[in-house]
């Protein structure tokens, strides 16, 4: 069972001035046991039912901070003002493929 914890968003925009280029997010995670670094994220879209993004968790001044390493910004402009339907998936162990 995965404990419970919820983000708040800190920095969204894009990196160029066209629309369509990067996005730009940065989310705080609050609770109790949080995802800690070098844990990676991927993001879900229900509305699209479509992986968007993903980056990477780490502290900053002491919180534990989700910031988007890929993701388009025609992607993420929904959820700038309301994060409904954007689920992060976060990795707490590395994936190690065998050859």
């Amino acid at each position: 069972m995965c404990p419970y914890f919820y983000a708040t968003q800190e920095v969204f925009g894009n990196m160029t001035p066209e629309l369509g280029g990067d996005a730009i997010g940065q989310w705080c995670f609050h609770g109790e046991k949080l995802p800690f670094p070098p844990c990676r994220f991927w993001a879900f879209s229900m509305h699209r039912t479509d992986w968007i993004g993903s980056g990477g968790i780490h502290l900053e001044d002491g919180l534990t901070m989700a910031s988007l390493d890929k993701g388009l910004f025609p992607d993420f402009i929904r959820y700038e003002k309301d994060a409904h339907g954007l689920i992060f998936v976060i990795f707490t162990h590395r994936m190690v493929q065998r050859v």
